[in-house]
């Protein structure tokens, strides 16, 4: 473990080890690295704009609203994306004010572990608090915890089921991005071939590991002899 942290110490080494530990294409690893930095500069940018309101929707009476942190955040995040996911979940709650607890996947720590140790590098001791470890160990203790208020998970339908009923009990704040089964649609007007070279992207990016990827497809009768016939063709001209 100590090896591969230290091959990642450099930009190129840390997309080498999310290629390798996720097996996703170096361009797509790369680019899921510099998304993330685009994550918490967003962040910061809203930081920076964040002011208190006065607002007078009543007469008479005048409402300051301003934002407060509200308290630990609990991050859960998956092995298919395994910077980025906790990038944008992370950034916010630190501009937010709220200490995080995060637990990377199992499956694939070693990418979110370098997340974590360049946070570590940059923030106060106890703002990002990593742990390693299988998911009731370390989740349940978490979730029935009092300081924790939010839970922010991404991952499969039946963990999200499991995660939305242990925070029931204490109301806590949840956020679930489960799986999807998002649809694409070929109009009778679409161009075939933008169309075939979009679904690629939609369908069979990060080797079809996303939970927005393309999983219905819906073509139009006029177009749909020419549509499958290229997409097939284009589909065999991939490498794995």
């Amino acid at each position: 473990v100590a090896g591969d942290l230290d091959t990642a110490s450099t930009a190129e080494g840390w997309a080498r080890l999310v290629s390798r530990e996720t097996g996703k294409r170096l361009a797509e690893a790369r680019g899921e690295l510099a998304l993330s930095a685009v994550y918490f500069r967003v962040m910061a940018d809203l930081l920076e704009e964040q002011q208190e309101l006065v607002l007078q929707a009543v007469p008479g009476a005048v409402h300051h609203v301003e934002p407060r942190p509200l308290g630990v955040a609990a991050v859960l995040t998956p092995w298919n994306f395994p910077v980025s996911i906790p990038a944008r979940k992370i950034a916010p709650a630190l501009a937010a004010g709220c200490p995080v607890l995060f637990k990377p996947s199992e499956v694939a720590p070693l990418s979110s572990m370098v997340l974590a140790t360049l946070l570590d590098r940059h923030l106060p001791a106890g703002t990002i608090n990593t742990v390693l470890g299988e998911p009731a160990d370390v989740v349940d203790p978490w979730l029935a915890h009092g300081e924790v208020q939010v839970v922010s998970f991404t991952g499969s339908t039946r963990v999200g089921r499991l995660v939305a009923a242990a925070a029931a009990p204490r109301f806590l704040r949840t956020v679930l991005e489960l799986g999807g089964c998002a649809p694409f649609i070929v109009l009778p007007d679409a161009d075939v071939e933008h169309a075939v070279q979009t679904l690629l992207v939609a369908k069979y990016r990060n080797n079809g590991q996303s939970c927005i990827a393309a999983n219905q497809v819906f073509v139009a009768r006029e177009v749909a002899g020419d549509f499958v016939d290229a997409f097939v063709t284009a589909t065999e001209r991939l490498v794995v």
